[in-house]
């Protein structure tokens, strides 16, 4: 479940730091909700908003990020604990 590391040398970076493709994906997802926070109808490629609900829909979808990022950082900590980084 674990995300494995994303650069060119994986090996070396997988024996330094196993969590480090978590800790991206993470960051990803919180730079992502911040700028969908700071300007959903930018990232409305269905075309959804606008026709009414617009604050139901907006507001499911940051609560279905931060719950990805509280998983994240769930499974982060698990991979840190794991690997006695915490």
């Amino acid at each position: 479940m674990w995300a494995s590391p994303q650069s060119g040398n994986s090996s070396t970076s997988c024996s330094k730091d196993p969590c480090r493709g978590l800790r991206i994906q993470l960051e990803e997802h919180q730079k992502k909700v911040a700028a969908y926070a700071g300007n959903p109808y930018a990232y409305d490629n269905r075309n959804i908003l606008g026709r009414g609900y617009d604050d139901q829909i907006i507001a499911g979808r940051v609560k279905h990020l931060v719950q990805e990022i509280i998983e994240l950082a769930k499974q982060l900590e698990e991979c840190e604990r794991a690997n006695g980084n915490r």
